[in-house]
């Protein structure tokens, strides 16, 4: 938590925040916001986060940027903020979290493909800006038989060498995608 001015000058700087941007509270206050959170910057001014949860950039006392989730409150006086209570939450592990799940969501886990929701967007992409596409099914056959006879995982070592095979004989602007177990488009 930190709490400023009406020009975002560092009035409070509680312990998490000294922790979280590697400033001590002597160090921090008299300081300007900005120097902390430096989208405030880009026009993002402290009055139109009020009271919104947003998430922005934050900078450590390294120089390295970290994400943040911002909550602002006025701290009301006599018709306008004297200044503001300022509620900072690093969030680099939910936005980890999210773009793991988007991968998982968008990757085969085999392959590395993409899945079959990328190749439905792409498609209908290329459809909504009227231009032609081309789609080609390839199924292999045999899969089923190798695993029982093989050793395990042998199926997913021979999906991994088609994939491969066939993302070697598209052009670069190609999608290759594993819809099901044994079928590519």
């Amino acid at each position: 938590v930190a709490c400023t001015d009406a020009q975002g000058r560092i009035t409070f700087w509680n312990e998490a925040a000294a922790r979280l941007f590697g400033v001590a509270a002597s160090e921090a206050t008299g300081s300007q916001l900005v120097d902390f959170l430096p989208s405030l910057r880009d026009g993002a001014g402290m009055a139109s986060l009020l009271d919104t949860p947003t998430d922005l950039d934050a900078r450590r006392s390294n120089g390295t940027l970290f994400p943040v989730e911002v909550l602002v409150h006025a701290s009301p006086s006599s018709g306008s903020p004297a200044g503001y209570d300022v509620v900072v939450r690093d969030i680099g592990s939910r936005r980890r979290s999210d773009d793991l799940a988007v991968h998982a969501a968008n990757q085969d886990p085999i392959t590395g493909l993409p899945t079959r929701t990328v190749l439905v967007e792409r498609i209908t992409e290329f459809l909504e800006r009227g231009e032609q596409i081309h789609l080609l099914r390839v199924g292999v056959a045999g899969l089923r038989q190798l695993e029982p006879t093989a050793s395990p995982g042998s199926r997913d070592i021979a999906l991994q060498k088609v994939a491969r095979r066939l993302l070697d004989s598209v052009s670069p602007g190609d999608t290759l995608s594993r819809r099901r177990r044994a079928t590519f488009c």
